[in-house]
């Protein structure tokens, strides 16, 4: 006696399916660039360090745009100003040279490279532009000393925050807080006999600065000298 057993009618076509075939079928298709997340900020950071540029104004645009979609989705307004230094960041992996106003200038050019001239975002990095150049205007030793915070922090450029340190301190040798920039930066670059030289000048200056404190903790961190830096902190 012949027993016949029926299969739901969505199995006989893939049983008869040859096993190569099936395998290919479950094979992921290769993602069109419009149909892939743009890339972080963290991504596009490393390629402009990497000095990828191929392709990089574009990218950085997709992002501009999934940032701009974000903020009507979710009604979280965008930071401007935080969004103006990611691309003054990005755009400062072109190495501008010359001086600081130069430096500063070149930003913005490079930036309007990188977006285009007619790029909506362009306003916001013009607004950060101006306000470091509004620093440099002012030109005191308290100015050069916060800008050289900015350019350590906001622009992730411990090489130009000592540049600007320097000035402020040729204006006010007893400059603290151009001093605990200078700890901080030297630290970032790895300077560290730099940094416990230029530590132990500002605390005789002062040695109550918690912001100094903080500084040296994390010189002393990045030294692996974790009991000394929480010490410090």
């Amino acid at each position: 006696m012949v027993v016949s057993v029926r299969y739901p009618s969505t199995l006989p076509k893939l049983l008869l399916q040859r096993p190569s075939i099936i395998l290919m079928s479950n094979r992921p298709e290769k993602l069109e660039p419009e149909d892939r997340f743009p890339l972080t900020w963290v991504q596009l950071e490393k390629r402009a360090k990497s000095k990828a540029w191929d392709g990089l104004g574009k990218e950085l645009r997709l992002k501009l745009s999934e940032e701009e979609t974000k903020s009507q989705r979710m009604g979280i307004p965008i930071d401007f100003k935080e969004l103006g230094f990611k691309i003054l960041r990005i755009s400062g992996e072109l190495d501008p040279s010359g001086s600081l106003e130069s430096r500063v200038s070149q930003l913005e050019t490079h930036a309007a490279h990188l977006l285009g001239e007619r790029h909506p975002a362009l306003k916001y990095v013009i607004r950060c532009s101006e306000q470091l150049q509004a620093l440099i205007a002012i030109n005191t030793s308290s100015a050069w000393a916060e800008l050289a915070s900015v350019f350590r922090i906001e622009l992730e450029r411990p090489d130009w925050a000592l540049d600007a340190a320097e000035i402020s301190l040729q204006k006010d040798s007893r400059n603290v807080a151009a001093l605990t920039t200078k700890v901080a930066a030297h630290g970032d670059l790895g300077e560290f006999d730099l940094a416990h030289r230029t530590y132990k000048l500002a605390k005789s200056l002062d040695s109550t600065s918690a912001y100094l404190s903080a500084a040296i903790a994390k010189v002393r961190f990045r030294e692996r000298k974790f009991d000394d830096a929480m010490n410090d902190a």
